[in-house]
């Protein structure tokens, strides 16, 4: 697994990601979702089965939709 400074500085070029939301913290995917903002890139994030309904408000609040839940 790409650290999350690693994969903010992937999805700042611009590069659509689908990341394995399971392991990460909540911050973590909003800062990730508010780079995806800025580039223009399209980020999923799976297995968030396992976040709060409110961290996942924040993270599509944030997103704007540029982010993708995967509940699969």
């Amino acid at each position: 697994m790409k650290l999350t400074a690693d994969l903010i500085v992937i999805v700042r070029t611009g590069c659509g990601l689908i990341i394995d939301a399971k392991k990460i913290l909540t911050t973590d995917l909003i800062a990730i979702a508010n780079t995806a903002v800025s580039s223009g890139a399209k980020v999923t994030f799976t297995g968030v089965d396992n976040k709060l309904t409110t961290d996942l408000i924040a993270i599509g609040n944030t997103g704007k939709g540029n982010i993708v839940l995967d509940f699969r």
